[in-house]
């Protein structure tokens, strides 16, 4: 599987790497834990054959039923210096993804909305 995730610029080059970024990342689906195919199988949608981690358009969709605005400033995106570990860097960009849906549904229960998202059952 394709997926695209972002590597931070200053951090790449205090590592001495010369690739930062959007970069392009190949993962097998059955590395992940159920619980994270899950995540990434309801919180992203793809493009041309591969999967952007790092994109807000779902998550602004999502906020739009809240009011984005209430939702508050996004948890903190992850800091990569590289992605040797492809693995490493999904579960940090879907663990972001993860927060920030969770932000979501927390403004939602603020403003007393029906909220149908929640995050997939542990296996």
């Amino acid at each position: 599987m394709r997926l695209s995730v972002k590597v931070d610029r200053a951090a790449a080059i205090r590592a001495g790497r010369d690739q930062y970024g959007a970069v392009e990342i190949q993962v097998h689906p059955a590395d992940l834990t159920p619980e994270e195919r899950e995540w990434l199988a309801t919180l992203t949608t793809d493009e041309n054959g591969v999967t952007d981690l790092t994109e807000l358009e779902t998550l602004r969709r999502a906020a739009n039923l809240v009011n984005w605005e209430g939702v508050g400033a996004l948890p903190e995106r992850p800091v990569l210096a590289e992605v040797d570990d492809p693995l490493v860097a999904t579960r940090a960009w879907l663990d972001w993804r993860v927060a920030c849906m969770q932000q979501v549904r927390e403004a939602a229960a603020r403003a007393r909305q029906p909220w149908t998202w929640a995050p997939p059952a542990a296996p």
